[in-house]
């Protein structure tokens, strides 16, 4: 199952025996508060909306949930592990990135996830897609990822690569805005 929000997609499971995806309505109250929160200069606002959609992200996950919308970072953890966000001015590459992914030159990381086995990063970039889709190509196959499938669709490019051996995939969507291009990438690691 995929969810959006901002720009990113990641892949998420359902909980056994919930028909709901928890960690996708915890990140979507995430999104949605740091819309509202956007506006907002009292501190004490703030930590109270910082509290709110902690108690709400709780609820869901059954976890514990740790929000600073100060700087645009939410933290939870259930039974199935850790669920790290980050977002705009705040947003930086999660812990344990992997190396062999390339982070266009100049981009900047606007949203950024790790979940257990899954990392999302949204970066923008002033570069034309063309660039940014061979700079893509060009890199990932150097670090040896094979291409499992393209698709130009004209201002989106998707393409999807594949490290069969350390059972990882890597997703990548390049999209072309009005005035920058947005690159979004999905790594997967998956369980044997």
């Amino acid at each position: 199952m995929l969810f959006r929000c901002v720009g990113m997609e990641t892949k998420t499971k359902k909980m056994k025996g919930e028909g709901i995806m928890v960690k996708v309505v915890s990140v979507l109250v995430l999104c949605l508060a740091v819309a509202v929160v956007a506006g907002c200069r009292k501190k004490s606002q703030e930590q109270a909306m910082n509290k709110a959609i902690e108690k709400a992200i709780e609820k869901q996950s059954g976890g514990k949930a740790k929000v600073d919308l100060s700087k645009g970072q939410m933290t939870f953890k259930d039974k199935e592990g850790q669920v790290t966000v980050s977002q705009g001015g705040g947003a930086q590459l999660p812990d344990g990135f992997p190396k062999d992914v390339l982070i266009h030159k100049g981009a900047a990381i606007t949203i950024a996830s790790k979940q257990p086995n899954v990392f999302s990063v949204v970066l923008t970039s002033k570069d034309d897609k063309s660039k940014i889709v061979d700079a893509y190509k060009s890199s990932l196959k150097s670090q040896g990822w094979e291409e499992a499938s393209s698709m130009d669709m004209g201002d989106v490019t998707t393409f999807e690569y594949k490290k069969e051996k350390e059972n990882r995939t890597l997703v990548v969507n390049v999209t072309k805005e009005s005035d920058k291009t947005q690159i979004t990438l999905i790594v997967e690691t998956r369980k044997e």
